[in-house]
């Protein structure tokens, strides 16, 4: 575990704790972890190789994320819903750590690394989103503006009309 930089700010009581509360896994290429729709209660930290996050849609299996740094965490929606949102499985041979998700009720280096690994990707696709927002937004306010624009424009011109033809 020592030779993983992901373990490398941990202190010896941290790495200890991790030992003794997961099981290190060599796996080979499509090996699944995680099924979409199951119940889940284990997270895992990719140690070398790369995983595949996917989702159903239907009959099709769509691919989300391709995680393939030491350190990445999959399994942690579990958390927050027991049935996984997505499935995982290896791309190619791959080791990783397997551990029970009421470890991080227990360890804060564990919830650290968590946060630290789940929290930029969810940050950039909220931005991502609320700027797709604001860019909608802003579109709807343009052409709210142009419709009273127009409207103000025909009733003015039909008051005009109407104005001429008394005249």
């Amino acid at each position: 575990m020592n030779n993983f930089d992901v373990f490398r700010n941990f202190s010896s009581d941290d790495r200890k704790y991790i030992m003794d509360h997961s099981e290190e896994i060599c796996a080979d290429e499509d090996t699944q972890l995680i099924q979409e729709g199951t119940l889940n209660d284990h997270f895992y930290i990719l140690l070398e190789g790369e995983f595949v996050v996917s989702i159903s849609d239907q009959n099709d299996e769509i691919q989300i994320a391709r995680l393939g740094n030491a350190g990445s965490v999959v399994g942690e929606m579990s958390l927050i819903k027991r049935h996984a949102t997505a499935s995982i499985k290896t791309i190619k041979g791959s080791r990783y750590m397997r551990m029970p998700t009421s470890c991080l009720f227990s360890n804060n280096s564990l919830r650290l690394l968590l946060i630290k690994n789940t929290l930029p990707p969810l940050v950039s696709k909220l931005q991502s989103s609320n700027k797709n927002y604001i860019s909608e937004l802003k579109q709807r306010i343009l052409s709210a503006q142009t419709l009273v624009f127009i409207t103000a424009i025909t009733s003015f011109m039909t008051i005009g009309i109407s104005f001429y033809l008394f005249l």
